[in-house]
């Protein structure tokens, strides 16, 4: 069936049969992690301190990243609060807005719309 298949590219120029190079893997080449040999700042025989000291963890910032909604939730949860969410919707939206335009003011893009201009 593959000599049926291969028949086709006889007359093709482009295509061209396979040496022994195409069909041997080379090794991989892999090289040290490490600098050899070591920099003076990085000395064989220093000890690690036996009890290593922890950062100091703030409580209030560790909890800056967990969501519990996702933005699809959110968008629910705000949709079944009706009108009460509104006004927190519309100062969140508004200072988004004024924040992106700050931030598009102090780029040097001509167009900030336009991706055909990069």
């Amino acid at each position: 069936m593959r000599r049926k298949d291969n028949a086709h590219f006889v007359g093709n120029p482009h295509v061209v049969a396979a040496t022994k190079r195409d069909y041997s893997l080379p090794p991989p080449q892999t090289r040290s992690t490490f600098p050899e040999p070591l920099p003076p700042y990085l000395p064989r025989n220093v000890k690690l301190p036996t009890i290593p000291t922890l950062p100091v963890t703030d409580p209030g910032t560790a909890n800056a990243g967990r969501f519990s909604l996702s933005l699809k939730g959110m968008r629910r949860d705000l949709r079944r609060a009706g009108g009460r969410a509104e006004g927190l919707v519309r100062d969140v939206e508004s200072e988004m807005v004024q924040w992106l335009t700050l931030d598009a003011r102090n780029t040097n893009w001509k167009h900030r719309n336009d991706f055909r201009s990069f």
